[in-house]
Protein backbone atom coordinates (compact mmCIF):
# COMPACT_ATOMS: atom_id res chain seq x y z
CA UNK A 1 0.00 0.00 0.00
CA UNK A 2 1.33 3.15 -0.95
CA UNK A 3 1.13 6.42 -0.10
CA UNK A 4 -1.43 7.25 -2.33
CA UNK A 5 -3.84 5.11 -0.73
CA UNK A 6 -2.42 6.08 2.87
CA UNK A 7 -2.63 9.24 3.94
CA UNK A 8 -4.22 11.60 7.00
CA UNK A 9 -7.63 12.54 6.24
CA UNK A 10 -8.27 16.17 6.09
CA UNK A 11 -11.32 17.78 5.30
CA UNK A 12 -9.65 19.79 2.49
CA UNK A 13 -7.49 16.34 1.39
CA UNK A 14 -10.58 14.36 0.70
CA UNK A 15 -12.45 17.55 -0.79
CA UNK A 16 -9.89 17.83 -3.05
CA UNK A 17 -9.41 14.37 -4.28
CA UNK A 18 -9.23 12.99 -7.93
CA UNK A 19 -12.22 10.87 -8.97
CA UNK A 20 -11.13 7.17 -10.46
CA UNK A 21 -12.15 7.17 -13.71
CA UNK A 22 -13.48 3.41 -14.39
CA UNK A 23 -13.67 1.66 -10.48
CA UNK A 24 -14.43 2.20 -7.18
CA UNK A 25 -11.04 2.83 -5.16
CA UNK A 26 -10.61 2.56 -1.45
CA UNK A 27 -8.13 5.11 0.56
CA UNK A 28 -6.73 4.16 4.43
CA UNK A 29 -6.44 6.86 6.72
CA UNK A 30 -3.15 6.99 8.49
CA UNK A 31 -4.58 8.11 12.07
CA UNK A 32 -7.04 5.86 12.61
CA UNK A 33 -7.11 1.82 12.75
CA UNK A 34 -9.53 0.62 10.19
CA UNK A 35 -11.05 3.47 8.32
CA UNK A 36 -11.39 4.15 4.60
CA UNK A 37 -12.83 5.89 2.39
CA UNK A 38 -14.51 4.73 -0.94
CA UNK A 39 -14.48 6.77 -3.81
CA UNK A 40 -16.99 6.14 -6.76
CA UNK A 41 -16.26 7.63 -10.46
CA UNK A 42 -19.44 9.59 -10.31
CA UNK A 43 -17.48 11.56 -6.62
CA UNK A 44 -19.24 9.49 -4.04
CA UNK A 45 -17.09 9.45 -0.63
CA UNK A 46 -18.16 6.67 1.49
CA UNK A 47 -16.52 6.00 4.95
CA UNK A 48 -16.27 2.25 5.25
CA UNK A 49 -14.25 -0.02 8.41
CA UNK A 50 -12.87 -2.24 6.27
CA UNK A 51 -11.05 -5.26 8.80
CA UNK A 52 -10.94 -8.85 9.75
CA UNK A 53 -14.08 -10.37 11.99
CA UNK A 54 -13.65 -13.92 12.89
CA UNK A 55 -11.48 -14.55 10.41
CA UNK A 56 -13.35 -13.27 7.67
CA UNK A 57 -13.12 -10.03 5.94
CA UNK A 58 -16.10 -7.34 6.97
CA UNK A 59 -16.90 -3.84 5.59
CA UNK A 60 -19.69 -1.75 7.61
CA UNK A 61 -20.72 1.69 5.73
CA UNK A 62 -20.26 4.37 8.50
CA UNK A 63 -21.83 7.25 6.41
CA UNK A 64 -20.61 9.84 4.05
CA UNK A 65 -18.31 12.41 3.60
CA UNK A 66 -19.55 15.70 3.95
CA UNK A 67 -16.80 18.31 2.70
CA UNK A 68 -19.75 21.22 3.66
CA UNK A 69 -19.88 20.35 7.32
CA UNK A 70 -16.49 22.37 9.58
CA UNK A 71 -13.93 19.90 10.62
CA UNK A 72 -14.76 21.20 14.29
CA UNK A 73 -17.90 19.63 13.89
CA UNK A 74 -18.14 16.81 16.76
CA UNK A 75 -20.31 14.30 17.47
CA UNK A 76 -24.39 15.30 19.26
CA UNK A 77 -23.27 16.02 23.12
CA UNK A 78 -24.50 12.77 25.08
CA UNK A 79 -25.20 10.65 21.79
CA UNK A 80 -23.80 7.00 21.34
CA UNK A 81 -21.85 7.12 18.21
CA UNK A 82 -23.20 4.03 17.17
CA UNK A 83 -26.57 5.50 16.56
CA UNK A 84 -25.65 6.93 13.65
CA UNK A 85 -24.67 3.22 11.77
CA UNK A 86 -27.13 2.50 9.03
CA UNK A 87 -28.98 5.96 8.88
CA UNK A 88 -27.00 7.42 5.87
CA UNK A 89 -25.40 9.83 8.32
CA UNK A 90 -23.23 12.75 6.32
CA UNK A 91 -20.11 13.06 8.53
CA UNK A 92 -16.81 14.64 8.63
CA UNK A 93 -13.07 13.25 9.24
CA UNK A 94 -13.37 13.74 13.09
CA UNK A 95 -16.91 12.14 13.02
CA UNK A 96 -15.87 9.06 10.89
CA UNK A 97 -12.56 8.49 13.41
CA UNK A 98 -15.10 8.63 16.74
CA UNK A 99 -17.52 6.65 14.99
CA UNK A 100 -14.90 3.69 13.67
CA UNK A 101 -13.22 3.97 17.27
CA UNK A 102 -16.47 2.73 18.44
CA UNK A 103 -17.32 0.26 15.76
CA UNK A 104 -13.38 -1.34 16.55
CA UNK A 105 -14.23 -1.58 20.12
CA UNK A 106 -16.85 -3.54 19.42
CA UNK A 107 -15.73 -6.03 16.72
CA UNK A 108 -12.78 -6.52 19.61
CA UNK A 109 -14.83 -7.74 21.86
CA UNK A 110 -16.06 -10.03 19.41
CA UNK A 111 -19.34 -7.94 18.64
CA UNK A 112 -20.88 -7.11 15.33
CA UNK A 113 -22.35 -3.78 15.60
CA UNK A 114 -24.71 -3.88 12.54
CA UNK A 115 -26.41 -7.22 14.00
CA UNK A 116 -27.60 -4.54 16.52
CA UNK A 117 -28.59 -1.85 14.55
CA UNK A 118 -30.52 -4.35 12.10
CA UNK A 119 -32.53 -5.53 15.24
CA UNK A 120 -32.82 -2.11 16.29
CA UNK A 121 -34.76 -0.90 13.14
CA UNK A 122 -37.44 -3.36 14.16
CA UNK A 123 -37.34 -1.64 17.99
CA UNK A 124 -39.19 1.47 19.54
CA UNK A 125 -36.52 3.60 20.82
CA UNK A 126 -36.50 5.25 24.39
CA UNK A 127 -37.76 8.73 22.37
CA UNK A 128 -40.55 6.75 20.13
CA UNK A 129 -41.60 5.08 23.99
CA UNK A 130 -41.82 8.35 25.65
CA UNK A 131 -43.81 9.93 22.75
CA UNK A 132 -46.14 6.65 23.58
CA UNK A 133 -46.64 7.63 26.68
CA UNK A 134 -46.85 10.90 26.46
CA UNK A 135 -49.54 10.88 24.19
CA UNK A 136 -51.58 8.25 26.82
CA UNK A 137 -51.38 10.75 30.13
CA UNK A 138 -52.98 13.64 27.60
CA UNK A 139 -55.70 11.09 26.42
CA UNK A 140 -56.35 10.21 29.81
CA UNK A 141 -55.91 14.00 30.90
CA UNK A 142 -53.48 13.70 33.00
CA UNK A 143 -51.79 17.46 34.02
CA UNK A 144 -48.58 15.93 35.22
CA UNK A 145 -47.02 15.15 31.43
CA UNK A 146 -45.83 18.64 30.95
CA UNK A 147 -43.47 17.97 34.23
CA UNK A 148 -42.62 14.45 32.39
CA UNK A 149 -41.83 16.34 29.13
CA UNK A 150 -40.05 18.95 31.37
CA UNK A 151 -37.55 15.92 32.77
CA UNK A 152 -37.22 13.71 30.03
CA UNK A 153 -35.81 16.86 27.67
CA UNK A 154 -33.72 17.77 30.31
CA UNK A 155 -32.04 14.42 31.52
CA UNK A 156 -32.81 11.74 29.10
CA UNK A 157 -33.89 12.50 25.95
CA UNK A 158 -33.47 15.43 22.99
CA UNK A 159 -33.74 19.27 24.10
CA UNK A 160 -35.70 21.16 21.89
CA UNK A 161 -33.74 24.39 20.60
CA UNK A 162 -36.06 27.08 20.77
CA UNK A 163 -35.42 30.71 22.13
CA UNK A 164 -35.19 31.53 25.80
CA UNK A 165 -37.79 33.17 27.36
CA UNK A 166 -37.89 37.07 27.60
CA UNK A 167 -36.73 36.86 31.84
CA UNK A 168 -35.45 33.49 31.50
CA UNK A 169 -32.69 31.90 30.73
CA UNK A 170 -32.25 29.62 28.26
CA UNK A 171 -32.45 25.98 28.38
CA UNK A 172 -29.38 23.23 28.60
CA UNK A 173 -28.58 20.06 29.28
CA UNK A 174 -27.55 19.46 32.82
CA UNK A 175 -23.91 18.14 33.83
CA UNK A 176 -24.84 13.95 34.42
CA UNK A 177 -27.62 14.31 31.93
CA UNK A 178 -28.05 11.94 28.51
CA UNK A 179 -29.36 12.27 25.23
CA UNK A 180 -31.10 8.40 24.88
CA UNK A 181 -33.69 9.57 22.15
CA UNK A 182 -32.60 7.54 19.39
CA UNK A 183 -31.18 4.29 21.57
CA UNK A 184 -33.23 1.11 20.92
CA UNK A 185 -35.30 0.39 24.64
CA UNK A 186 -33.06 -2.93 25.04
CA UNK A 187 -29.53 -1.62 24.30
CA UNK A 188 -29.76 0.69 28.10
CA UNK A 189 -28.71 -1.52 30.38
CA UNK A 190 -29.18 -1.54 34.21
CA UNK A 191 -25.57 -0.31 34.98
CA UNK A 192 -26.23 2.79 32.43
CA UNK A 193 -28.98 3.97 34.47
CA UNK A 194 -27.38 3.13 38.24
CA UNK A 195 -24.62 5.34 36.60
CA UNK A 196 -27.02 7.84 35.42
CA UNK A 197 -29.05 8.18 39.03
CA UNK A 198 -25.46 8.81 40.87
CA UNK A 199 -24.69 11.27 38.09
CA UNK A 200 -27.72 13.09 38.57
CA UNK A 201 -27.77 12.86 42.21
CA UNK A 202 -23.98 14.34 42.81
CA UNK A 203 -24.12 16.85 40.30
CA UNK A 204 -27.78 18.05 40.26
CA UNK A 205 -29.32 16.58 43.19
CA UNK A 206 -31.02 13.41 44.44
CA UNK A 207 -34.67 14.26 43.92
CA UNK A 208 -34.02 15.34 40.24
CA UNK A 209 -32.36 11.56 40.30
CA UNK A 210 -35.25 9.85 42.09
CA UNK A 211 -37.88 11.97 39.49
CA UNK A 212 -35.57 10.85 36.72
CA UNK A 213 -35.57 6.54 37.33
CA UNK A 214 -39.07 7.02 38.39
CA UNK A 215 -39.90 8.47 34.80
CA UNK A 216 -37.59 6.05 33.29
CA UNK A 217 -39.48 2.89 35.05
CA UNK A 218 -42.95 4.03 34.44
CA UNK A 219 -42.15 4.16 30.75
CA UNK A 220 -40.95 1.10 30.33
CA UNK A 221 -43.72 -0.38 32.59
CA UNK A 222 -45.67 1.04 30.04
CA UNK A 223 -44.24 -0.24 27.69
CA UNK A 224 -44.17 -3.81 28.43
CA UNK A 225 -48.29 -3.35 29.26
CA UNK A 226 -48.93 -1.99 25.94
CA UNK A 227 -47.44 -4.70 24.39
CA UNK A 228 -44.69 -2.18 22.64
CA UNK A 229 -41.44 -3.52 24.81
CA UNK A 230 -40.49 -7.32 25.11
CA UNK A 231 -37.91 -7.16 27.28
CA UNK A 232 -36.50 -6.04 31.03
CA UNK A 233 -37.31 -2.92 32.63
CA UNK A 234 -33.33 -1.19 33.67
CA UNK A 235 -34.68 0.69 35.87
CA UNK A 236 -36.98 -1.79 37.86
CA UNK A 237 -35.70 -2.54 41.73
CA UNK A 238 -33.38 0.11 41.57
CA UNK A 239 -33.46 1.90 45.21
CA UNK A 240 -34.82 5.67 45.48
CA UNK A 241 -33.32 7.31 48.03
CA UNK A 242 -36.07 9.77 49.99
CA UNK A 243 -34.71 12.80 51.84
CA UNK A 244 -37.05 14.55 54.24
CA UNK A 245 -36.80 18.18 54.39
CA UNK A 246 -37.79 21.06 56.14
CA UNK A 247 -37.25 24.17 54.45
CA UNK A 248 -38.96 27.61 54.33
CA UNK A 249 -38.90 30.28 51.85
CA UNK A 250 -36.74 33.67 53.47
CA UNK A 251 -38.38 36.82 53.37
CA UNK A 252 -35.21 37.93 50.79
CA UNK A 253 -36.67 34.43 48.03
CA UNK A 254 -39.87 35.86 47.53
CA UNK A 255 -38.94 38.24 44.81
CA UNK A 256 -37.11 35.55 42.87
CA UNK A 257 -39.97 32.38 43.77
CA UNK A 258 -42.32 34.90 42.06
CA UNK A 259 -40.73 35.54 39.18
CA UNK A 260 -40.38 31.72 38.17
CA UNK A 261 -43.60 31.29 39.05
CA UNK A 262 -45.14 34.03 36.73
CA UNK A 263 -42.74 32.49 33.60
CA UNK A 264 -44.23 29.26 34.71
CA UNK A 265 -45.41 27.95 31.13
CA UNK A 266 -48.06 25.46 32.86
CA UNK A 267 -51.00 27.59 33.86
CA UNK A 268 -52.83 25.25 35.94
CA UNK A 269 -49.28 25.01 38.15
CA UNK A 270 -49.31 28.52 38.28
CA UNK A 271 -53.24 29.37 39.68
CA UNK A 272 -52.46 26.12 41.93
CA UNK A 273 -49.29 27.72 43.80
CA UNK A 274 -51.04 31.12 43.62
CA UNK A 275 -54.04 29.86 45.49
CA UNK A 276 -52.50 27.62 47.90
CA UNK A 277 -50.34 30.84 48.73
CA UNK A 278 -53.05 33.33 49.39
CA UNK A 279 -55.66 30.85 51.10
CA UNK A 280 -53.49 28.85 52.93
CA UNK A 281 -55.39 25.54 51.87
CA UNK A 282 -54.17 22.37 51.96
CA UNK A 283 -52.80 20.65 49.27
CA UNK A 284 -55.35 17.98 49.38
CA UNK A 285 -57.89 19.83 49.82
CA UNK A 286 -57.05 22.34 46.80
CA UNK A 287 -56.62 19.56 44.08
CA UNK A 288 -60.26 18.26 44.87
CA UNK A 289 -61.86 21.51 45.20
CA UNK A 290 -64.94 21.87 42.33
CA UNK A 291 -66.37 25.42 41.46
CA UNK A 292 -69.60 24.27 43.37
CA UNK A 293 -67.20 24.79 46.58
CA UNK A 294 -66.44 28.57 45.99
CA UNK A 295 -68.18 31.31 47.10
CA UNK A 296 -66.31 34.01 45.32
CA UNK A 297 -69.24 36.92 46.04
CA UNK A 298 -69.05 36.76 49.95
CA UNK A 299 -66.04 38.27 51.36
CA UNK A 300 -64.43 36.01 53.56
Amino acid sequence: MDSKTRFQFTRASLRDLSLPEDRWISLHDSSQRSLVLGVSPTGVKTFIVYRKFKGRPLKIILGSFDPDLPETREMPEGADPLEFLGKKASLNVRMARVLATAVNAQLDSGVDPTVSVRKSRQELTLGQLFDAYLANLESRGKKSRHQFKWVFECYLGDLPDVPKKKHGQKRCKSDGAVNWSRRPLSSITRSEVQKLRFDLARQVGQTTSNRVVELLRAMYFFGTKEELYAGKNPAENLEIKTISRDRFLQSDEMPNFFKALENEPDQDIRDFFQLALYTGARRGNLLSMTWEQLNLSTPS
